[in-house]
């Protein structure tokens, strides 16, 4: 189930040096080393002396928290008699004086380790990785099965190159209702985790799919979408900031799958794992972008604002930022139907041009008039957000900026998000000013 990588740390979990004293037997297996620990289980180096085979033995800790045994034994009942060559073998599981244990395979490294040794992916290994997951991932979801927990840390891969799905602790049996988590806890790790499923909505296969695409994007830039010291500030920028741009080097075609697996509203993402592989084969690289990315959601009531936003969306894509002004311009001046959704768009064409006072009034019409406090919110989150990127001397007008969110009724935002985020600013704007304001020499 684990890597057995020990010169190179996974970075998603931390390393026990509780190794046995002595030869400790579990199961039947001959214990030789710890592999990893995380909160609730230690993964072990073990011998099968039956078949004289090296497995990773995953064994529930003493003191684990009350819902762990049963998520451990679900996971089990969940991977058993799923045989694919995409997904880690289980090869058995059961109780040994009371301690929980189930033995998978063992593989060599993980992504997430590669990710360590040898930095970012090329753009033919990318593909591979995309190919073998969606496989193996399909498989499950032919049993009903969600994974929820994507990564490149549960991504093995064997020693003869195939990358295996791991660790269903998190996964959901979509035939069934279990509820194993309290009330509002996020399951996941925020750095790849679909803005749905961080939110606490139902998920499903495209849920799966943005944790993929998200991790695709760590494999192509070396980092993941988003990234911050706060968690929660993780999962609310999944939620509503544009996805940063992939670099050149990464080709068009895959950077637009990427970006399409990883857009925010579940409709608009691949809702089958076929539609990645059919995007993934060398016969559809010079295929037209509509015909590999469906358009956005259709704009109610103004078809041509639709037409207009959707081809916006696929220029923004390809960086032609100008394409954007031109066709959405005249709908947010004129305030057509639709024009809050081309607003967005617009204004994040204006923000990559770096034409920020631009962006700006977009973004301050949108916050101004637009019908819904939700779009309001994510209007003045994102002119917070331009002017933290604008200047040192624009932080005071961004925390006055994420201020006024939390006086909307919304719960898009957070407001331990809002505050944290505050605290921040005013402790970086006290440090770039002296006792009388100025800057300190």
């Amino acid at each position: 189930m684990c890597s057995d990588d020990p010169a190179v740390p996974d970075p998603e979990a931390t390393h026990s040096s509780d190794a046995p004293a002595s030869r400790l037997r579990i199961g039947g297996y001959l214990i030789e080393r710890p592999i990893a620990s995380g909160a609730n289980g230690v993964v072990y180096r073990a011998l099968d002396e039956r078949l004289d085979r090296i497995v990773a033995l995953k064994v529930l800790k003493d003191g684990a928290f009350p819902q762990a045994r049963q998520r451990f034994l679900r996971e089990v009942r969940l991977v058993a008699g799923i045989q694919h060559p995409n997904i880690v073998l289980l090869y058995g599981a059961g109780e040994d004086a009371g301690v929980a244990w189930a033995a998978m395979e063992l593989l060599p490294s993980s992504l997430s380790q590669e990710l360590q040794r040898h930095g970012v992916f090329s753009a033919d290994a990318i593909r591979s990785v995309a190919r073998d997951v969606c496989h193996g991932l399909n498989a499950v979801a032919s049993h009903g099965i969600v994974h929820r927990d994507i990564k490149p840390s549960n991504l093995l891969r064997s020693a003869e190159g195939a990358v295996k799905v791991a660790d269903f602790g998190l996964a959901k049996d979509l035939g069934i209702e279990l509820n194993l988590t309290a009330e509002d806890v996020v399951l996941g790790t925020p750095w790849y985790v679909s803005p749905e499923q961080a939110s606490g909505k139902a998920v499903g296969v495209t849920s799966d799919l943005y944790s993929l695409g998200a991790t695709l994007y760590h494999l192509a830039l070396g980092r993941p979408p988003f990234d911050s010291k706060n968690a929660l500030d993780v999962i609310v920028r999944h939620a509503v900031e544009p996805v940063p741009p992939l670099p050149p080097e990464v080709p068009e075609p895959l950077a637009r799958l990427i970006l399409w697996l990883l857009e925010k509203d579940p409709a608009r993402r691949p809702q089958a794992y076929h539609s990645v592989l059919a995007a993934l084969d060398p016969g559809a690289i010079d295929v037209a972008i509509d015909d590999v990315i469906p358009p956005g959601a259709p704009v109610e009531g103004d078809a041509l604002a639709a037409s207009a936003v959707a081809a916006a969306r696929a220029a923004l894509n390809m960086g032609r930022t100008k394409r954007v002004q031109t066709l959405l311009e005249p709908i947010v001046q004129e305030r057509h139907t639709g024009w809050v959704q081309a607003g967005f768009v617009l204004a994040k064409a204006l923000e990559d041009s770096t034409a920020f006072v631009n962006a700006r009034g977009v973004l301050e019409a949108i916050a101004g008039n637009a019908s819904t406090n939700e779009d309001r919110a994510l209007a003045l989150w994102n002119l917070g957000r331009l002017a933290e990127k604008e200047s040192a001397a624009a932080l005071h007008r961004a925390i006055e900026i994420y201020g006024r969110i939390g006086d909307l009724s919304t719960s898009r935002f957070p407001k331990p998000l809002l505050q944290a985020r505050i605290a921040r600013l005013q402790s970086r704007h006290a440090d770039k000013s002296g006792p009388s304001g100025s800057r300190p020499p």
